[in-house]
């Protein structure tokens, strides 16, 4: 019996009260296996590779004066294969394209983009306003980033004005950017973080 018909056998009886009290599988995990999941479910594609020659023509024609970053990020993505994960940070005055390159690194991460459940933004002035609550910000943001490479070890985080971050809570992420096989239990090898300021 194929993933496919497992699927559809599932929604039958889900349908019925039967089976979703005891089997509750990702619609995400069945996304890449077929299409019939409701439109909110997306595949994680774990093995997937960023096409590099796609993304130097993307940024080739569509980033401008930023001949060092477009070498640089170039380089970075031909390996996936790393030991840690891959922490680019981009700074610059205001327009100078950082969230632009960002957002076009996203879109190569994954054809979704921004719109992407594996792509996360977090503007760290919205997200993280008060200091006084940074010991309950760290525990959120933990919590935040273990579930989500949980979820699909190939995400990307990008922070944006992570300056303005409160310098305990960016220290607090070192153990998801360092040498390690796993976090309690997740791997953040094949995780992008990328920080703009």
């Amino acid at each position: 019996m194929k993933l496919q018909d497992l699927y559809q056998v599932f929604s039958l009886f889900s349908s019925f009260g039967y089976i979703q009290d005891y089997i509750q599988p990702s619609c995400d995990q069945l996304a890449c296996y077929t299409r019939l999941v409701p439109p909110t479910c997306q595949c994680c594609h774990m093995e997937e590779r960023i096409n590099v020659s796609a993304l130097q023509e993307d940024l080739d024609n569509r980033l401008f004066g930023q001949h060092l970053a477009r070498e640089v990020i170039l380089s970075l993505m031909q390996n996936e294969d790393r030991v840690k994960p891959l922490v680019l940070s981009f700074h610059g005055l205001t327009g100078s394209g950082k969230s632009y390159t960002a957002r076009i690194l996203a879109k190569h991460f994954n054809p979704m983009g921004l719109d992407s459940k594996f792509v996360h933004k977090i503007v760290t002035t919205l997200s993280f306003p008060h200091e006084s609550e940074i010991k309950t910000y760290k525990d959120q943001l933990h919590a935040w980033i273990r579930g989500n490479v949980s979820r699909c070890e190939r995400s990307l985080f990008i922070f944006e004005d992570v300056n303005k971050m409160h310098p305990e809570l960016l220290h607090s992420l070192r153990p998801y950017l360092d040498y390690h096989d796993k976090i309690d239990g997740v791997s953040y090898r094949k995780c992008i973080f990328i920080f703009t300021r």
